[in-house]
């Protein structure tokens, strides 16, 4: 149940006074002792309990927010203490030839990149937050072959 739904509000503009208002005219249009539906109105005093609490709101809208979370190189069950490592290996008419290896230690994801063409060897490593996404470090090297 999204509350945000349940109290016919956007997310976007939802402020104190704006919670409070649309709480009063949804909770005295489907009061039970005013005819209304008990389970619609439980659900709205919900939505409006936890909304109208500053610390229960952020906590609530913190959750929501990852849902949308798309831990695409994380194995969100072996996120700490997990080491995870994937070498992909490419190499197209003995010209150029690139190797990926992928490694996750607690809360960083390390992926080293090693390019070979014509002779000339370009190493990357991106060090990369896995909760944030952000870059946190990234090194580049060229050599001569």
């Amino acid at each position: 149940m999204d509350y945000y739904t349940t109290l016919k509000l956007s997310k976007d503009h939802a402020t104190p006074e704006t919670i409070k208002k649309q709480y009063k005219k949804l909770a005295l249009k489907y009061h039970p002792d005013r005819g209304g539906d008990q389970a619609l109105f439980q659900k709205i005093s919900e939505a409006y309990e936890t909304l109208s609490d500053s610390d229960k709101k952020r906590q609530y809208d913190l959750k929501n927010s990852m849902q949308y979370f798309n831990p695409r190189f994380v194995d969100v069950s072996n996120i700490f203490n997990y080491r995870n490592v994937k070498n992909h290996t490419h190499q197209f008419n003995n010209i150029y030839q690139s190797s990926v290896k992928t490694q996750i230690n607690d809360k960083v994801k390390t992926e080293t990149t090693v390019e070979i063409n014509n002779g000339i060897k370009k190493t990357t490593i991106i060090k990369t937050d896995i909760i944030t996404g952000k870059v946190i470090q990234r090194i580049q090297s060229i050599h001569q072959s």
